[in-house]
């Protein structure tokens, strides 16, 4: 689904995709992993926006977690508090 952008990024050690537009997700779980990190686990969900079939499209590792109203991708997404607002205000956000 996602995009490596590894090289193109200021982490280069660090694991990053770019998603393409109207993406939206829900949040599973936000796992503390230090005094500065969490794990977050997203589940994708049905955008309400629908954007042009982009097709066939590489998939980086994913659990295969299915809801309802789920796609059935899921993820874990590695953030730093330094850049993220509170666990309420990023389940508000995503």
């Amino acid at each position: 689904m996602g995009k490596d952008i590894k090289n193109h990024s200021a982490f280069p050690k660090e694991c990053e995709i770019l998603l393409p537009a109207a993406r939206c997700f829900q949040v599973v779980a936000c796992l503390p992993q230090g005094s500065d990190m969490n794990i977050v686990q997203l589940e994708e969900i049905n955008s309400p926006v629908k954007l042009i079939e982009l097709g066939p499209q590489i998939t980086h590792s994913s659990t295969g977690a299915s809801g309802s109203n789920s796609k059935g991708a899921a993820a874990s997404v590695t953030v730093r508090k330094s850049v993220t607002q509170t666990d309420k205000n990023l389940e508000k956000r995503v």
